[in-house]
């Protein structure tokens, strides 16, 4: 259901020198002459390529653990110099305990903001190393402190709230600009492009915890609407409870994923 960007005959031959020089650069019968110098000029520049093909992704299993705390500075910005932030992101893979954490914020007596937030980070499993599972992130929860709270603290005005479809166009734009333009120009000529509908809002833990955020194929535009489920408390509220905000989110990982391959598909 993919278009290719090569018949086969030039796949096949592509390969096959590749392996050919990594045959010819192995071969323990011969000593180093012009044809292993060739090989290994070959194979160098196939690395490099290589390298440049899957360094977005990389970037994206980077980005899979620091994007919870880099949703939580959002929900802190803007913040005046005077205010130094400080977040410390805990990742829970235990579900028990990610549901009976709470993210806290503290305004320190030298006026800088410490904020402490949780995130639960899922993988499909694989054990059989199948190829038509996906490898990227299935999930990302992110529980953090709202914008309405934290400026609250700090004693600044109030600012318009962040929703998590906001999150998710941001984490959408990074990895378009992050690909290389052959591909992001690929993904833009072929591809569904993301629309990002308002939050699916719940009321309760107990509701957000097992929501799922949703991409939905239109069948008759190359879109695919997503819908992220959220939680967010007013301050008006017990303080164990207040002033949070609870998003699932794209994971970058997936997020990349779809640019290279699973938003092409038909």
């Amino acid at each position: 259901d993919l278009e290719p960007e090569h018949d086969y005959n030039t796949a096949q031959s592509e390969i096959a020198r590749v392996v050919s020089d990594f045959m010819i650069m192995n071969d323990t019968t011969s000593l180093l002459n012009d044809d292993k110098v060739r090989a290994f000029e070959r194979m160098s520049a196939a690395v490099e390529k290589t390298k440049e093909i899957v360094e977005p992704y990389w970037a994206a299993l980077e980005k899979d653990v620091t994007w919870c705390s880099e949703a939580q500075a959002e929900e802190a910005s803007p913040l005046p110099a005077s205010i130094q932030l400080k977040i410390d992101a805990e990742k829970s893979d235990d579900l028990g305990s990610f549901a009976a954490s709470k993210p806290k914020a503290t305004l320190k007596p030298n006026g800088d903001l410490e904020l402490s937030i949780t995130y639960n980070l899922t993988y499909p499993h694989n054990f059989l190393d199948i190829s038509n599972i996906p490898e990227s992130a299935r999930a990302l929860s992110c529980k953090t402190k709202s914008r309405e709270a934290i400026r609250s603290l700090t004693g600044l005005d109030q600012a318009p709230a962040l929703a998590c479809a906001d999150l998710n166009k941001k984490i959408f734009n990074w990895a378009i600009d992050k690909v290389r333009p052959e591909v992001s120009q690929r993904f833009l000529r072929r591809g569904r492009t993301m629309v990002f509908a308002d939050d699916r809002e719940f009321a309760s833990g107990i509701q957000w915890l097992p929501s799922k955020f949703q991409i939905e194929k239109n069948p008759d535009t190359r879109e695919a609407t997503v819908t992220s489920t959220a939680l967010r408390s007013g301050l008006n509220v017990p303080a164990m409870l207040a002033g949070m905000h609870y998003c699932k989110l794209l994971p970058p990982t997936q997020v990349m994923e779809w640019i290279l391959l699973e938003g092409l598909r038909d």
